[in-house]
């Protein structure tokens, strides 16, 4: 089995949706030295191009707690425009191994505010793609707020999509728990996103 390092970044490879002509593989010549004899990949008893294959690894954390999520459906949009649907592990992860190399996309079908229509990005390699989507627990107080007025409101139920919110751990002896405070935006009925404050559109 070889190893190969790809020598440049997955995520610029062209994915199947943004490719005219469709999704191309990246595939290299190659030379195979054993004690100073080599053979080259266009000799006539070689098979020709290697196929560079990758893999991916999706992980989804709690949005409050930063807990591993487990047993969670995720299906995954390869970049050659195939999918491959699985189940997160205990430790909230899945892995993807010798798929295409490249963009990728992926949403998880049992979460509300997470679809096909509107996935998370991401890419093949040694880096983990995160994921902070979850649906708000018992253990969770959420206000939302008015960005006009500053107003904390608790009595919007449930929260319809695009709603800012702060989300606060509940901890005993405080009404209403002030602390940790983080910032998040729902993206469906019951399901909260963690705010990219990098991000200018947020």
């Amino acid at each position: 089995m070889y190893q190969f390092q790809y020598p440049g970044d997955t995520a610029d490879i062209v994915p199947e949706w943004e490719a005219p002509e469709g999704y191309a593989q990246p595939r290299f010549f190659y030379t195979v030295d054993v004690l100073g004899v080599q053979a080259d990949s266009t000799d006539a008893k070689a098979k020709g191009l290697l196929t560079f294959v990758d893999d991916a690894t999706i992980r989804l954390r709690d949005l409050v707690t930063d807990a591993p999520v487990a047993d969670e459906t995720v299906v995954v949009i390869l970049p050659d425009g195939s999918e491959q649907e699985t189940t997160l592990d205990a430790e909230g992860r899945a892995e993807l191994s010798d798929i295409p190399p490249g963009p990728i996309k992926y949403f998880f079908p049992d979460l509300p505010g997470s679809s096909r229509e509107s996935p998370l990005q991401g890419t093949t390699g040694p880096d983990p793609n995160e994921a902070s989507l979850w649906r708000i627990a018992p253990q969770q107080t959420v206000m939302a707020v008015d960005h006009e007025t500053g107003g904390l409101d608790t009595s919007t139920e449930p929260l319809q999509e695009g709603t800012w919110v702060y989300v606060f751990p509940e901890h005993s002896g405080e009404d209403p728990p002030m602390s940790p405070i983080i910032e998040a935006k729902a993206t469906g009925e019951g399901t909260l996103m963690r705010v990219d404050w990098s991000d200018p559109s947020r």
